[in-house]
């Protein structure tokens, strides 16, 4: 599928309902791929990654969440923060975690499906408190998401065409 969009929704507490859609589309050439292959590329996006030597691979992601106990001194930075409008070390740390291994989920998925690269198109980190169990205290969650499309090489070019396409063909040639 080609110009794949997903969204997702937030269906009751911690479950998540996600939904692609795109377009399916299909060479009428006798060469086609082997493997059948989504992006949430557009036609002209794909047509420019094709003429600069790259196919893409499949729509791919990488997701990570973490939970982290605010101890003694994420609650005094926290304090401090609001008077002085400081770092809370505590969240830039759980923030930098998950965004790391958000990374690190979409190498290995790279890796995984054959890809040489990704081009990714959205990332997002969202971070929330909530109530601990044991009383008066909280915690904090963040999710990073990093959604792209894996490219793999098919040839080399003297450089990259990035010009955009010309001529797209729209019915039978009457030339």
């Amino acid at each position: 599928g080609v110009g794949v969009k997903v969204t997702r929704e937030r269906l009751d507490g911690a479950v998540w309902k996600y939904v692609a859609r795109g377009t399916a589309v299909r060479a009428r050439s006798k060469q086609r791929p082997t493997n059948l292959f989504s992006t949430d590329k557009s036609g002209a996006d794909v047509a420019k990654l094709m003429q600069a030597g790259w196919v893409p691979v499949s729509l791919m992601w990488g997701i990570s969440v973490a939970i982290r106990h605010d101890d003694y001194i994420t609650r005094l930075a926290r304090r401090r923060w609001n008077q002085l409008n400081i770092e809370v070390p505590g969240y830039t740390d759980l923030a930098l975690h998950v965004r790391a291994d958000a990374r690190h989920q979409l190498e290995n998925k790279v890796a995984r499906y054959g890809a040489d690269s990704a081009v990714v198109s959205d990332m997002s980190l969202e971070m929330w408190g909530m109530a601990c169990q044991s009383g008066g205290e909280h915690d904090h969650v963040a999710e990073a998401v990093i959604v792209g499309t894996g490219i793999a090489r098919f040839h080399q070019d003297a450089g990259p065409r990035t010009d955009s396409l010309l001529v797209m063909p729209l019915g039978k040639d009457k030339s």
